[in-house]
């Protein structure tokens, strides 16, 4: 979440920008977060790790 932001606010200090974020499950319940801002991130989370 915090790279979210981090990213959020870095283009509203630059004005336009397009971010799209995808999420996806894995084999074993893990899960895919890939966020696009100009660049990509790709997040991996166990299933343990994401809270209800």
């Amino acid at each position: 979440m915090e790279k979210i932001t981090r990213e959020i606010k870095d283009g509203l200090k630059h004005g336009f920008f397009e971010y799209t974020v995808t999420g996806e499950i894995l084999q074993g319940g893990r899960r895919k977060l890939t966020l696009k801002v100009g660049k990509s991130y790709r997040f991996t989370i166990p299933e343990e790790d994401i809270q209800n």
